[in-house]
């Protein structure tokens, strides 16, 4: 979808017949839920039209797409972890996966990329990164209907701009968490360092520890039941 720019596919059957048609956002409501809008009005979860192909809500059950179209698809859990999953992509054991971090994927798996063997369809990410922006892969949040969907989202999605946090108590004085938030920016600014980081191909992109702290002040003031309509959005439903 992404490389051809399209915004919906055609599912084909065993036979080669048409069994309905996938949106980007249908594929978005897969990963964080159901985002309608609030006056958008409940539709069936498959609705089979009068010329045999199909509309299938984003968020309706793997299984009940099953026993609706006869498709074939089945969700593969039991990895521990993303590099685990992109080995089994590598080993043709799942043909997709969600969630997985976009820095080291180049590094880690170039003939991916350069015999076209995968495409990226979405990012599900708070801050785009610059080279899948270049490669004209939408952001998520794009796809928000309502301010509230939007921060459900924000809510799940601001997992990925922590990483590997360094912390400290509240009672630490100010010109203490200052002057070390000061040294790790100069730190990751130090030429040695960005050097032998493009030698290795890794990704330095500081996020600064106002900005951290910022993003958590945002996220516990949400109201609760964008905090709920998150949660509900986590839970795996086959």
């Amino acid at each position: 979808m992404q490389r051809e720019g399209v915004q919906m596919v055609v599912v084909d059957g065993p036979a080669g017949e048409a069994l309905g048609v996938v949106t980007i956002e249908d594929i978005l409501e897969e990963i964080v839920g159901d985002i309608r809008g609030e006056l958008e009005e409940e539709e069936p979860a498959v609705r089979l039209l009068e010329n045999g192909e199909a509309i299938v809500r984003g968020n309706v059950r793997v299984a009940d797409v099953n026993r609706v179209l006869g498709t074939k698809f089945r969700v593969v859990t039991g990895y521990p972890g993303s590099r685990q999953i992109t080995l089994a992509i590598d080993r043709n054991e799942v043909h997709g996966a969600c969630g997985i971090g976009w820095t080291g994927l180049p590094t880690l798996y170039p003939h991916w990329f350069e015999r076209k063997l995968v495409n990226i369809v979405v990012q599900a990410s708070v801050k785009e990164h610059p080279d899948l922006k270049r490669m004209g892969v939408p952001s998520a949040l794009d796809f928000a209907r309502s301010a509230e969907d939007r921060q459900a989202m924000e809510l799940v999605f601001s997992q990925g701009l922590f990483g590997r946090p360094y912390v400290l108590p509240p009672d630490v004085p100010p010109e203490r968490v200052a002057a070390l938030r000061k040294a790790f920016a100069a730190a990751l600014e130090d030429k040695a360092l960005t050097e032998e980081a493009d030698k290795m191909k890794l990704d330095l992109d500081l996020v600064t520890g106002e900005e951290l702290q910022a993003t958590v002040a945002k996220l516990f003031a949400l109201p609760a039941a964008t905090v709920n309509k998150a949660k509900q959005s986590l839970i795996y439903k086959q």
